[in-house]
């Protein structure tokens, strides 16, 4: 099946790990009210957009997150714009010194309605992978009337944030959905 997708200018483009959702970017920001455009008028401005890969449907859009030049240069954008959880239940974006944003699929709404706030944060990746797979079933199938609803795993997002003043640069691993802390580790004479 050959699917169609709408997006004028597209100049960069990523997919999730399971490949079910397609992030495009494109300079030209959306303009809303095009003749045959997806895009609505909470659209206009935006340039990143997710698209669902099967069924070609625009998903959300996103304002683009340059990266400013300390320079004085032109920003540049930070590609990939979302970083993906291994299962692709979620995706995440930095804000640089403020926190990240973690998305969940395939609602596409922020988590828990707000970003977590971290303050100085750098940079944040996922762990390659979840531990013991991903779900696991919490009813009984067996019993005949047990319910197939399933409990999915945090998945783990480590974060650092720089040494400020006396106190040391720091590692933390988050687990997520739960926003509860793993471990956190302290690191010394760490600029980048």
């Amino acid at each position: 099946k050959i699917m169609r997708f709408f997006p004028p200018g597209v100049k960069l483009i990523d997919f999730s790990p399971n490949e079910r959702y397609m992030v495009t970017w494109s300079n030209e920001p959306i303009q809303s009210g095009v003749p045959g455009s997806p895009f609505s008028a909470e659209s206009e401005g935006h340039q990143i957009v997710i698209w669902d890969v099967l069924s070609g449907v625009l998903l959300r859009t996103f304002p683009s997150n340059p990266d400013k030049n300390a320079e004085g240069g032109p920003a540049k954008i930070m590609w990939p714009a979302f970083k993906w959880s291994p299962s692709g239940r979620y995706f995440a974006r930095l804000t640089p010194g403020q926190g990240i944003s973690v998305y969940e699929t395939p609602s596409m709404g922020l988590l828990d309605k707000k970003s977590i706030k971290i303050e100085g944060v750098r940079d944040f990746e996922w762990s390659p992978a979840t531990s013991g797979g991903g779900a696991e079933s919490t009813g009984s199938a067996a019993g005949g009337g047990g319910d197939d609803k399933k409990r999915l795993r945090d998945e783990l997002l480590a974060y650092w944030t720089p040494e400020v003043g006396n106190q040391p640069a720091r590692v933390t691993l988050m687990n997520v959905p739960s926003r509860s802390i793993a471990r956190t580790k302290n690191i010394f004479q760490v600029s980048d």
